[in-house]
């Protein structure tokens, strides 16, 4: 949708930003009105790999990822770091969105030498390839990640139980960062919604404020001066300090994270993705 909508966005002159999309290609085309307010799977891939790969000794992937450009490219992206740490990838296996029998994926990877199972995808859907492959019986084999943690949600807790535990992965935020103004953000969202924020809040929240505090200091809603506002923003919200780069993408740190008796633990960063 971001790929598309941006064109539109260019031809109108309209300032876009986008809190969730990941493809890192959004930012790479020269579009001067495209803005991403959060990572890309290649930051993402950067902090979380080295961790994976030198910390969990996890060096042989395998990869069972949605058949979208946000799967393909987060395989491409994670690929990438994977090989320049010396691992490799031994299985990559695409799926549509909404399948329900993974059994088949599940039985050629429980064939490979992998000991790292990454994923890609939604939550329901990544909550029954967790379930199959807990299934079969190969649970303790490999580490799961799910790198951009599209399961680091209460839904898929309570979808999957404990077969949620250990599961790893990397996230701009999460509720349980130790800061005075994640801690607030988490205080003040629990009070109105009686849950905790997501990334995904945190994500929105942070966009929406960024956009009004360029518009504040443009001093107008001329989309020019609003843009150049924003290129230069100087921003600090519940994820920590960000700017954005000359092709207009979000510098944030990253947190390693992992599913502990259904809880999301912060296990180690923030991680710089420079």
């Amino acid at each position: 949708c971001t790929l598309a909508m941006m064109d539109v966005a260019q031809r109108a002159k309209v300032p876009l930003i986008t809190p969730v999309s990941l493809a890192p290609k959004i930012t790479e085309m020269g579009n001067i009105w495209m803005f991403r307010g959060c990572d890309n799977s290649a930051m993402i891939a950067s902090a979380f790999t080295k961790w994976a790969v030198q910390e969990k000794k996890a060096d042989k992937w395998a990869y069972i990822a949605i058949n979208t450009d946000y799967g393909r490219g987060s395989v491409e992206a994670f690929n990438a770091e994977l090989e320049k740490l010396g691992g490799k990838a031994v299985f990559t296996e695409y799926f549509n969105q909404g399948e329900t029998d993974y059994y088949p994926i599940v039985t050629k990877l429980s064939a490979t030498d992998a000991n790292g199972l990454c994923l890609f995808g939604e939550t329901v859907d990544l909550s029954r390839v967790v379930a199959q492959y807990h299934e079969m019986g190969i649970g303790d084999r490999m580490l799961i990640m799910d790198p951009t943690s599209g399961t680091f949600n209460e839904k898929f807790i309570e979808l999957t139980g404990e077969n949620a535990e250990g599961i790893v992965g990397a996230s701009r935020f999460v509720a349980t960062i130790q800061t005075p103004a994640a801690q607030k953000f988490v205080a003040d969202y629990r009070a109105r919604y009686n849950a905790d924020p997501e990334k995904y809040a945190q994500a929105g929240y942070d966009c929406a404020r960024m956009v009004a505090i360029a518009i504040g200091k443009a001093g107008s809603l001329d989309t020019d001066k609003v843009r150049e506002q924003l290129s230069a923003i100087q921003y600090e919200g519940p994820q920590g300090k960000a700017h954005f780069d000359e092709k207009n993408q979000l510098i944030i740190d990253e947190y390693i994270i992992g599913v502990n008796d259904g809880n999301f633990e912060v296990i180690a960063g923030p991680v710089s993705v420079n």
